[in-house]
């Protein structure tokens, strides 16, 4: 029996309104990929995007989010899935950062997006 069972366990929020760039972690500064990135879902532990560019499941990745009043500079995530999409792939990524202040301040602005995110549903 194939039993097809929900492996989230957060609320995920539409991320149509964030702008999303990506890079391979440890890729010079003009490797952002620009204009190929879709957001499709979020919330403060990761981010699922639709995108041409190619990473495998277990890839590090660097991100800048922005929304219309904020900028989350370089968050670090991993690679958790990825599938076929009709333009390229969809990723689902983890938002990997420390428990340091640095990493503090990290998941406390993911945490005001996803609040500002739940409030345009």
């Amino acid at each position: 029996m194939n039993e097809n069972r929900e492996r989230r366990t957060h609320t995920r929020y539409s991320a149509h309104h964030l702008r999303v760039l990506i890079k391979p972690y440890g890729a010079g500064p003009d490797d952002w990929g620009k204009g190929e990135i879709s957001s499709v879902d979020f919330n403060r532990y990761g981010i699922g995007l639709e995108t041409t560019h190619h990473f495998s499941v277990g890839d590090i990745v660097m991100m800048i989010i922005r929304t219309d009043d904020a900028s989350i500079s370089e968050i670090p995530g991993i690679i958790c899935n990825r599938s076929y999409s009709r333009d390229g792939f969809r990723f689902g990524i983890r938002f990997e950062y420390d428990e340091s202040e640095q990493g503090n301040t990290l998941s406390e602005q993911l945490m005001m997006i996803e609040q500002k995110s739940s409030t345009l549903h």
